[in-house]
């Protein structure tokens, strides 16, 4: 197969990316609920409210931007912690010369700057492993250690993160999140699709997707090696398992730890036919098959594998879904649907909000 360089596909990628900004609107009718049927708001790529997979801050300090000396001017890419001092990125971003790595501040603090004193670069895939001169007081984020099954995981709705550019044409000032459904696995890829509305963006290379393993445990499933030169379109992330085996080796086994809850509270909510929750500091994660769905529980009290024909919410999930026009939401157990052409919208997923929404 023929391959477009990557730094071919980085300087093009510069030189062509335009953040498409999208307005929404609705119908002045009164009867519908503001927060469903966005009034005059603009979305751009990415947002802080994205976070599907609920991040705790010290999982979200493990995300930051990296840099290389050598790169164009105003170059840099995003890259993940999976160890203290070690962060793992796009092997297209290294442009020569010196790394460092901005580890996200505390509370709104400046970045603190690490400089990297190893460089590690898979020589089969778009993979770079950077070792840091200094422990980053984050969570790491290991990369996923089961098979991406297409089965389970095409249409599941992943984070995207990164520290990209923005609508303004200017990298963000904090961390971005995307949430947007796999579109499809092969041997080495996992692909997303923006359809013009979403999407990584320059500076977001080498940065990760990530998801809710079997387990719940926060996972890297894929980081970014490439992408829709509109900032909007189709995106490739390297899958996390392929290479999983060269980063052990490079980084050590990781010490047993219990998965973090991050931000996953008692209600908890359904990924890939998983239902995943946290009770008294503990992550729950029961996979949901055969007669059972993940859907809401009344007697639990937030979503559990049940039997479809008692599931409160018919099937839809925290994240709602749309039937034709019809905008489907579950409410702590109660279905509430809207009509998106009673504010002149229509019904589809909000990849800035992670849900689907009225637009």
């Amino acid at each position: 197969m023929t391959r477009t360089p990557r730094r071919a596909w980085v300087a093009s990628w510069f030189a062509a990316c335009v953040v498409i900004v999208l307005t929404l609107s609705c119908g002045e009718t009164g009867a519908v609920d503001s927060q469903v049927c966005a009034v005059k708001q603009a979305l751009v790529a990415g947002s802080a409210n994205a976070d599907i997979m609920a991040l705790s801050i010290a999982q979200k300090r493990a995300i930051g931007r990296v840099q290389a000396s050598g790169g164009p001017p105003g170059f840099f890419c995003s890259g993940v912690l999976v160890a203290p001092t070690w962060v793992l990125t796009a092997r297209h971003c290294d442009q020569g010369g010196a790394f460092t790595f901005d580890a996200p501040g505390d509370d709104g603090r400046a970045p603190r700057r690490l400089s990297v004193i190893e460089t590690h670069a898979n020589p089969d895939h778009d993979a770079l492993l950077l070792r840091l001169d200094a422990a980053v007081a984050a969570e790491p984020i290991l990369p996923i250690d089961q098979a991406l099954d297409a089965a389970r995981y095409r249409g599941a709705p992943v984070d995207l993160a990164g520290y990209g550019v923005n609508a303004d044409g200017v990298p963000a000032s904090a961390l971005s999140f995307l949430a947007e459904p796999i579109a499809s696995i092969d041997s080495e890829m996992l692909v997303v699709d923006g359809k013009g509305r979403s999407g990584a963006c320059i500076g977001d290379s080498g940065g990760p997707m990530l998801l809710r393993d079997g387990t719940g445990a926060l996972r890297v499933a894929g980081i970014l090696s490439s992408g829709s030169a509109a900032c909007t379109g189709i995106d490739r992330y390297l899958r996390a398992d392929v290479i999983r085996a060269w980063v052990l080796g490079m980084i050590g086994a990781p010490p047993p730890t219990a998965a973090s809850c991050g931000a996953i509270d008692s209600i908890g909510f359904c990924r890939s036919d998983t239902a995943i929750w946290c009770n008294s500091s503990a992550l729950h994660a029961q996979a949901c098959s055969g007669a059972t769905a993940c859907g809401w529980s009344n007697a639990a009290a937030g979503y559990r594998c049940v039997q479809r024909q008692q599931d409160a919410c018919d099937g839809v999930s925290d994240l709602g879904e749309c039937r034709d026009a019809t905008l489907r939401s579950c409410n702590a157990g109660h279905l509430d649907e809207t009509d998106c052409a009673s504010c002149n919208a229509a019904c589809g997923w909000d990849a800035t909000q992670g849900k689907a929404r009225c637009r």
